[in-house]
């Protein structure tokens, strides 16, 4: 079991995600669990298909998150791959946010990525709880909960561990994967990271 030098704690090595989810059914789930967060006259739709303003979670494979990651062109992308099961997520989350409101949306897009999909419990057992933490956070981001299980996803991405934030540039290609360092929380490189692309900086 793979032990982040950090002391972070590793990711649940589960058995393979086998359960097929009913898209209807989650839908169900997702429209009467969110809690709307709108403003009045605020209805332009995001990237990922949700209303700006709204906190909402959005079931994907990895093919649609590639894809998500694509309609961002011209745009930072900043992905925080995390999961109420890490409490160091957690504790770090509130950057994603505040870094949400920061930047321009035309330019720096803020994306949450869910692991809470461990192929251990059906998908729509773990909804709730990620929902409930993003509400909390008032995360009104593109938030995006794994269909595969965080095995396949972490081996895809090629990450060891979480939490890890990834930042794209303007042409979708990846930048970085920022890890915490020496306990300091990665969004000390990624403001960073962002601050140079934004400056022009290659």
């Amino acid at each position: 079991m793979f032990v982040h030098p950090d002391g972070f704690r590793p990711i649940p090595r589960g058995p393979a995600f086998a359960a097929v989810v009913s898209f209807a059914v989650l839908g169900i789930l997702l429209g009467g669990g969110c809690s709307a967060e709108s403003t009045s006259g605020e209805n332009t739709q995001a990237a990922g298909g949700r209303q700006a303003g709204q906190v909402d979670l959005q079931p994907m494979n990895l093919a649609g998150y590639h894809a998500l990651i694509a309609r961002q062109r011209g745009k930072v992308v900043v992905v925080d791959v995390w999961a109420t099961y890490c409490p160091p997520c957690m504790r770090d989350f509130h950057h994603l946010v505040e870094l949400h409101h920061q930047y321009d949306p035309q330019k720096v897009a803020c994306i949450s990525l869910s692991l809470d999909n461990e192929g251990l419990a059906p998908l729509d057992q773990v909804v709730p709880r990620v929902l409930r933490f993003l509400n909390q956070q008032r995360a009104t981001i593109d938030n995006v909960i794994m269909l595969e299980d965080s095995d396949r996803v972490l081996r895809a991405l090629q990450l060891a561990s979480i939490p890890t934030v990834l930042v794209y540039g303007k042409q979708g290609q990846l930048l970085e994967t920022v890890t915490p360092h020496h306990g300091e929380s990665p969004y000390a490189r990624v403001d960073q990271i962002v601050a140079a692309q934004l400056a022009g900086a290659r």
